[in-house]
């Protein structure tokens, strides 16, 4: 009987299953997955942080380009102000006594033009713009497109189409857009109502 008994656990111990390799195993598989997953998110976290960094170089050289562009603008706007209001003679020299030129009346409705893309100025205006009829807006959009070109013209980064077709053109009024250039000629305006 003692026999019987050795050779049953004998048996018995050969019957035994070995342990799974460690590969083979729930919680392996699990670390390995886990890890996988992490692995795989930090690629993509990585490429949106390049994709973010291109779109902000992108927006830094595009105001680097600009900048002196939008230096030239706001010079000549500042002189067009100086003949409106007399305080610069014809030779663009400050003067006391000068005279007024309504010519250059438009631009003291203007408070800045800026160059904010290759073919797209936003030109912000005072209060008192808004009372103007159509006509007269247009006409001060047109002037300070011309400056926007005159701006281009000194960094020389105007083309030849674009002083025939103008200079994409929204306007601001207090913060809120009142009009813009139409899409099929860029020198006619629509006003919002």
């Amino acid at each position: 009987m003692n026999n019987q008994r050795i050779r049953t656990r004998s048996e018995m111990h050969r019957k035994r299953k070995s342990p799974k390799p460690f590969y083979k195993r729930i919680w392996f598989i699990i670390l390995i997955v886990i890890i996988a997953l992490f692995i795989i998110i930090s690629l993509f976290k990585q490429e949106d942080n390049n994709q973010t960094k291109s779109s902000e170089s992108k927006t830094e050289k595009t105001i680097k380009n600009y900048s002196k562009v939008n230096k030239s603008i706001a010079s000549k706007l500042k002189m067009d102000k100086g003949f409106a209001n007399g305080t610069l003679d014809e030779n663009g020299k400050p003067t006391d006594n000068g005279t007024p030129n309504n010519a250059f009346a438009w631009s003291n409705g203007v408070v800045k033009i800026k160059m904010v893309d290759e073919d797209r100025i936003n030109v912000h205006v005072v209060t008192e713009f808004k009372d103007l009829p159509a006509a007269n807006k247009s006409e001060v959009a047109l002037k300070a497109q011309n400056i926007a070109l005159i701006g281009l013209a000194k960094q020389k980064k105007v083309k030849q189409k674009t002083y025939k077709q103008g200079i994409y053109t929204v306007i601001f009024c207090d913060g809120e857009n009142v009009g813009s250039s139409k899409m099929s000629n860029y020198k006619e305006f629509k006003w919002n109502k």
